[in-house]
C-alpha cells in the first residue's frame, strides 16, 4: 500500500515537471497571438477613424466645388476637413494634391444600378473640355503597431478611399405673381424722389401723395388719376437727376403705357433677372436638372412640367403681369406632383422646391402645413426666399425648417440674384464610396 502511494506520488511529480516546458514554449507563442490581435483591433480602429475623415473630407470638398466652381477650391476644402478630423490621436494630414482626384461618376441600369467612377485630370476640369461630377480622396497613414513582434517591422500603411457625387435633381420653382409683384422694386426709393420732388417745389402734396397711393395702396395698373399728367411731365423733365429718378422713371414709363409684361424696377421685373441667372448657372452644370414651374396669386397653376429646355420657362416668366392675393400654401401644393409622381419625375433624383414670396400668406391652405403633410410623405428639400421688407420672414423661415431646406432673404435685386445663384450653386452631393 505504502508502495503504492510513493509510486502515485513520484508520477504526479513527473507530469508536472512535465508541462513546464510546454508552458515555457507556448508562452511566446501566447504573447505575439495576443500582440497580433491588438494590432489588428488599432488598426480596424484607424482604418474606421479614417475612413469617417475622408468621408467627411470630400463631401466637404465636393460641396465646395459644386459652389464655387473651382478645382483649388475642392482641394483646399478637402484638406481643412481631413485635417479637423483625428486619426491615431492627431489630425488627418492631405500632404499632396494629387490625392484628391476629380471623375465622372454615372449608374448602369439606367440609372438603377451601382455607381461606376472614371477619373478625370485636373487641367481638364478646369478647362471644362471635361465633365465632372465626382470628387474622390484618398487618405493615408503610416501607423506605428504596439506590439513589434516582426524584426524589421515597426509600423503598417493605412489607407481608406471615399468618392463624393454630385446628384441630378428635379426642381419646382414656386413663384409668387400677386400684384405686390407689380409694385417699384423699393418703397424708400419711391419716396425718396416724390418727396425730393415735393420739396423742391416741382409737384404739390397732394400729386406726391397720389403718386405714392397709386403703387403701394392699390393694386390698380397704369392711370392717371395716381400720377397725372403734370407729375408725369415733371418726373420726365428731371429722370437722369440721379439712379433714383432714373430708375422710377422708367418704372412709371411702362406703368402708363406698356400691359403685356411688368415695368422695368418693379419686383417681378428683379424676379425675373433672378430667375434667369438661376437657370443660366443650372445650365452650366454638369448634372441634369429637370425644372417645373408653379406660379401663385390668387390661385395656383402648373405652368410648366419637367424639361431640360428653359428657353420656355425664360419667356414665360419674362411676360407675366402680377395680379391677385397671394396663395402660398397652393403654390406648393401644385408644385409637388410635378416633382414626385409626374411621369417623367426621376424617382432616384433628388427633389427640390424653391418658393418665393415678396407678401404674406391670405389663402388657405397655409404653407407650414402643406409643408408638414409633405414631408411626412415625400423626400422634398424646400427652401424659401422672401424679397423685400413684405416678405413674411418668420413664417417662411419656419416652412423652410420644416421642409429641411434653408430660408433666404434679398431686400434688393442684387441681392435676390446672388441668392438665387447661391441656390442653383448647391447641388446636393451623396456619397457612392
Amino acid at each position: 500500500m505504502i508502495h503504492n502511494r510513493i509510486t502515485t506520488l513520484t508520477l504526479r511529480i513527473r507530469r508536472r515537471g512535465a508541462i513546464l516546458p510546454l508552458f515555457a514554449f507556448l508562452l511566446p507563442v501566447l504573447l505575439i497571438l495576443c500582440g497580433l490581435a491588438i494590432n489588428t483591433a488599432h488598426m480596424r480602429l484607424v482604418k474606421t477613424e479614417m475612413k469617417i475623415a475622408t468621408d467627411a473630407a470630400v463631401h466637404a470638398s465636393g460641396r465646395a466645388m459644386s459652389i464655387n466652381q473651382s478645382t483649388a477650391s475642392a482641394i483646399l476644402y478637402a484638406k481643412n476637413v481631413a485635417a479637423m478630423n483625428t486619426v491615431n490621436g492627431n489630425p488627418l494630414i492631405i500632404s499632396d494634391d494629387n490625392l484628391v482626384g476629380f471623375g465622372f461618376s454615372s449608374r448602369a441600369s439606367s440609372g438603377y444600378g451601382r455607381y461606376s467612377y472614371s477619373a478625370v485630370t485636373c487641367a481638364e476640369v478646369d478647362n471644362q473640355s471635361r465633365q465632372a461630377n465626382s470628387i474622390s480622396l484618398t487618405g493615408q497613414l503610416n501607423m506605428p503597431l504596439m506590439f513589434r513582434g516582426i524584426p524589421n517591422v515597426n509600423s503598417v500603411n493605412i489607407q481608406t478611399y471615399s468618392i463624393a457625387t454630385q446628384v441630378d435633381r428635379d426642381i419646382a420653382l414656386v413663384l409668387d405673381r400677386s400684384g405686390s409683384m407689380y409694385w417699384f422694386e423699393s418703397q424708400a426709393t419711391w419716396d425718396y424722389v416724390f418727396n425730393d420732388m415735393r420739396t423742391r417745389g416741382r409737384i404739390s402734396s397732394t400729386e406726391r401723395d397720389n403718386a405714392k397711393n397709386g403703387i403701394w395702396n392699390s393694386h390698380a395698373y397704369a392711370s392717371s388719376s395716381y400720377i397725372n399728367t403734370n407729375t408725369w411731365n415733371k418726373l420726365s423733365a428731371d429722370w437722369n437727376r440721379d439712379a433714383s429718378y432714373t430708375a422710377v422713371y422708367k418704372f412709371v414709363f411702362d406703368w402708363r403705357n406698356v400691359t403685356n409684361k411688368a415695368p422695368r424696377h418693379s419686383r417681378w421685373d428683379l424676379l425675373n433677372s433672378g430667375v434667369t441667372r438661376f437657370l443660366d448657372v443650372l445650365d452650366g452644370t454638369d448634372q441634369e436638372e429637370l425644372l417645373s414651374l408653379a406660379t401663385f396669386s390668387s390661385s395656383s397653376w402648373l405652368n410648366y412640367s419637367l424639361t431640360l429646355d428653359y428657353s420656355p420657362i425664360r419667356t414665360y416668366v419674362a411676360g407675366i403681369v402680377p395680379n391677385g392675393a397671394t396663395a402660398i400654401g397652393k403654390g406648393i401644393q401644385t408644385a409637388i406632383p410635378s416633382i414626385m409622381t409626374a411621369s417623367n419625375a426621376r424617382p432616384y433624383a433628388a427633389k427640390t422646391i424653391v418658393v418665393l414670396t415678396d407678401g404674406e400668406n391670405n389663402s388657405s391652405p397655409e404653407p407650414d402645413d402643406v409643408a408638414r403633410a409633405m414631408v411626412a410623405q415625400y423626400n422634398i428639400t424646400l427652401h424659401t426666399v422672401t424679397f423685400t421688407s413684405g416678405g413674411d420672414q418668420a413664417a417662411m423661415e419656419e416652412v423652410a425648417q420644416i421642409g429641411g431646406g434653408k430660408h433666404y432673404h434679398a431686400e434688393t435685386g442684387t441681392e435676390l440674384i446672388e441668392i438665387f445663384e447661391e441656390i442653383a450653386n448647391n447641388l446636393p452631393t451623396i456619397l457612392t464610396q
